[in-house]
């Protein structure tokens, strides 16, 4: 039986189950058709695998379709090299023909009004479109990462160009912005790496360009400046005072960029990825500096900080790889610097240590309560560091991935541990947590696998997820004031291929708590201590055979000279209260890059998550070789891969707060073969 009539069997059997739900789908031995419209007369469609000529006919909208929701001919999608999409058709629908892989040309009538979000995004081989004088609106990622499209003519009736609408078009060269449009969206043509120049009509009364970067009407604001341009340096004129976000991301090409004294405001995102910028000096007209301004520019040395600066935003200048220094101007009343650490103006805030520094032992200042969030991010130089006894908070991620720290000692002053704190600080063997810590964030020292035991203080009451999941734990001594054990928090470790409960392990704890309880529910070897004393032995218990002080689960035998309280198998934690985690955007710009049996995955961050889970598959239904990531990035490297395979990935984003989580939607699906 040939693959195109099982294709053919397949369509009969769902347009026979979903009579009624779906419009009905007809099919010969060359042909599908079918109705696409909100009026199902009205709009119709039909495909001819000879040809590979999608035709799209009738009056009236098409329908919009979405991740969930897949176009009634995405199943046949890699037949299609033309669209031909007739007059009386008004809207092209969402994601009508996202990842048409294969489409090589369109044709829009003029009768279009709005081209819907991701109506052709990962139409990798379409290279040109016109988009005739009716239509409006280009929506959301309309042609995200069209990689092979090198023109593109918008006419003058568009009005909007929505976010990301031509994120990733990395052969265009060059676009044309016509009199007509009044609004451009977020990184609407940011990561084409050969775009040049984009030029602005100059009779557009709210756009206009200068040496093909794009400004607002009176050039106070920088839009955007484009990857593929080649100068190694470039002045912002005097007339611009606000950067805006993204405005020069992944713009790898310059090493010096001049602010201007004019400017007042440096967006979110603005320098992200300028992997070759060496300095920058932000002068003193600048007052803030938005989240992740300068993250990821991995040649930056040196930063300095003008003397107005009264915001700097989150992961300003983290994974800035070769940064040595962040000095701040002495009168500035907000942030100040020490030996090139970054403070706030009391210096009870460390903000940011500058990763590319050198020395192996640092000494937290006295002064410093705080840790802020990534402060010591990947500052894989450090061996040492010494927490001063004020400290009260160490913040998310902050010594996250600082694979050279060996040991630490969190003293009696810190009251929390953030969530990621140590994470991926693989070398890290000796670890003493202070006596007044109450709260052990989510992954705390999550893959820490040269820990081999752990003591939690009587001090502590909540242990999140994962937060001890290490490859070599042998050991964990609870205490009895814990009332909250999140889930896989000891006992566990985790590969690209999910968890797995470590063998040889064993739980310290007492009758009648989170810790016996995390042990039955988890099938842990435990020993139940009694009084306050919450040091394990030395070494492991010998078994008595007269007495089995080896408790397995549900073994309630005692150790001689113990009074222990009889075990409550009905016993719960104590109930604490639920806090529901909003739900997170969707991701967006999904891209792969093959490598040898690998698969590089990045995707763009989701304000706010806590990490994201990847899913990929070797169907689009994610039914055959299904296997899920969590990570903590907004990148990840599917490994063990089948050579020269094709592979379906999709990305969610995910928040936790207090241990319970909330899942964004999926993003669209991606494909791409392994090498």
């Amino acid at each position: 039986m040939t693959k195109r009539l099982l294709n053919l069997l397949t369509v009969l059997v769902m347009a026979v189950s979903l009579a009624g739900v779906l419009p009905a789908v007809t099919a010969s031995a060359e042909t599908y058709s079918g109705s696409c419209g909100d009026n199902v007369d009205n709009v119709t469609w039909s495909l001819d695998t000879n040809t590979g000529i999608l035709t799209i006919s009738g009056t009236g909208d098409m329908d919009n379709f979405d991740d969930y929701v897949y176009s009634y001919w995405y199943n046949y999608h890699e037949y299609i090299t033309k669209v031909e999409i007739q007059s009386g058709v008004t809207s092209i629908g969402a994601y009508a023909f996202d990842d048409c892989n294969y489409l090589m040309s369109v044709t829009i009538p003029d009768s279009i009004i709005n081209i819907g979000n991701n109506a052709f995004d990962y139409c990798n081989s379409l290279t040109s479109v016109t988009i005739p004088n009716s239509v409006k609106s280009i929506g959301d990622n309309a042609f995200t990462n069209c990689g092979g499209l090198t023109s593109v003519t918008i006419s003058n009736s568009v009005t909007s160009i929505g976010d990301w609408a031509f994120y990733g078009c990395d052969s265009l060269t060059s676009v044309i912005i016509p009199d007509s449009v009044t609004s451009i969206g977020y990184n609407a043509f940011g990561g084409c790496e050969s775009l040049t120049e984009i030029n602005v009509d100059a009779n557009n009364n709210y756009y206009s360009s200068e040496d093909g970067v794009l400004f607002n009407i009176d050039k106070t604001e920088l839009i955007k400046y484009l990857s593929g341009k080649t100068q190694t340096d470039y002045i912002i004129p005097n007339s611009v005072i606000k950067i805006e976000d993204s405005a020069f991301w992944n713009c790898g090409n310059l090493i010096s960029v001049t602010i201007g004294n004019s400017v007042a405001n440096i967006g979110v995102n603005a320098f992200q990825y300028c992997h070759n910028l060496t300095s920058i000096m932000i002068p003193d007209s600048v007052t803030s500096v938005g989240d992740g301004a300068f993250s990821d520019c991995k040649s930056l040395i040196s930063v300095k900080i003008g003397n107005s600066v009264t915001s700097i935003g989150v992961y300003a200048f983290i994974r800035c790889d070769s940064l040595l220094e962040i000095n701040v101007d002495p009168s500035n009343e907000y942030y100040s610097s020490q030996d090139g650490v970054l403070f706030n103006y009391e210096q009870t805030e460390l903000i940011q240590y500058p990763r590319g520094k050198i020395q192996t032992i640092y000494t937290i200042p006295n002064s410093v309560i705080s840790i802020g969030n990534d402060a010591f991010l990947s500052c894989n130089n450090l061996t040492n560091v010494t927490i001063g006894n004020n400290v009260i908070y160490i913040g998310e991620y902050a010594f996250n991935e600082c694979t050279s720290l060996s040991s630490v000692t969190i003293p009696n002053s810190v009251t929390s541990i953030g969530e990621y704190a140590f994470e991926s600080c693989t070398n890290l063997s000796n670890v003493t947590i202070g006596n007044n810590v109450r709260d052990i964030g989510n992954c705390a020292f999550m893959y820490c696998d040269s820990i081999t035991n752990i003591t939690i203080p009587n001090s502590v009451t909540s242990i999140g997820y994962n937060a001890f999941c290490c490859g070599s734990l042998i050991s964990v001594t609870i205490p009895e004031r814990v009332i909250l054990i999140g889930e896989r928090a000891f006992g566990y470790v985790f590969d690209f291929a999910g968890f797995y409960k470590l063998s040889n392990f064993k739980i310290y704890c007492y009758a009648g708590t989170a810790g016996e309880q995390y042990a039955i529910e988890n099938d842990f070897e435990y020993e139940l201590l009694s009084g306050s004393d919450v040091k394990p032995p030395k070494q492991p218990p010998t078994q008595n055979p007269n007495n089995n002080q080896s408790n397995k689960p549900n073994n309630n035998s005692t150790k001689p000279n113990q009074t222990v309280n009889p075990v409550n198998k009905a016993k719960t934690t104590p109930s604490t209260t639920k806090v529901t985690a909003p739900k997170p955007a969707k991701v967006k710009a999904v891209k792969l890059t093959a490598k040898k049996k690998k698969l590089n995955v990045k995707w763009k961050k989701v304000s706010g998550a806590t990490g994201y889970e990847v899913m990929y598959a070797k169907n689009n239904k994610f039914t055959k070789g299904k296997k899920t990531v969590k990570v903590k990035k907004n990148k990840v490297t599917l490994k063990r891969l089948k050579s020269k395979k094709k592979y379906y990935v999709k990305v969610r984003a995910y928040k936790t707060v207090k241990g319970n989580t909330s899942y964004g939607k999926w993003s669209k699906v991606v494909k791409k073969k392994t090498k």
